[in-house]
């Protein structure tokens, strides 16, 4: 997972959090009469209306919590090949190399680095195997690179 994503979801968790816990609170509140008393009749007269608030949110947080899971909710397969490869000079090869043998059906997302490289592909499970090949003999037969890097597929 690169940081970006990570990023990313680390605000959607806080999002769904912040629902869930506004929920909390107004159901809480349904319970509790001195404090129900004292804040919410002022505001709403009833304190039925608190637990519908609360339940709302509640709702809100679930959706929002399984819409997070369906966006990222891809099979994730790592695969060790035999070759490193070089950030900064492969990555517009890799993503030429995948355009011209595959098209559409395989995506780069992104390439990291460090002792070994990681390349993160959009594809389906049944084109890994021969992405990795391809990849393999881009890099070992044009750079000359034989450490081992990742291939990770979101599918």
């Amino acid at each position: 997972m690169f940081f970006r994503q990570a990023l990313a979801s680390v605000l959607h968790l806080f999002g769904a959090f912040l629902f869930f816990a506004g929920g909390c609170f107004s159901v809480s509140l349904f319970f509790s009469e001195k404090t129900r008393m004292q804040a919410v009749e002022k505001l709403f007269g009833e304190p039925e209306v608190c637990w519908m608030v609360g339940v709302g949110l509640l709702g809100i947080a679930a959706l929002m919590v399984l819409g997070f899971y369906a966006l990222h909710r891809g099979k994730y397969v790592r695969v060790k090949g035999d070759v490193e490869v070089d950030v900064r000079v492969v990555e517009k090869a890799v993503e030429k190399c995948l355009r011209e043998k595959f098209g559409e059906k395989v995506t780069l997302v992104g390439v990291k680095g460090g002792r070994q490289i990681e390349i993160e592909v959009e594809a389906a499970e049944e084109i890994i195997d021969s992405c990795k090949l391809e990849l393999g003999m881009l890099l070992k037969g044009k750079l000359g690179i034989l450490n081992p890097f990742y291939l990770t597929t979101r599918n």
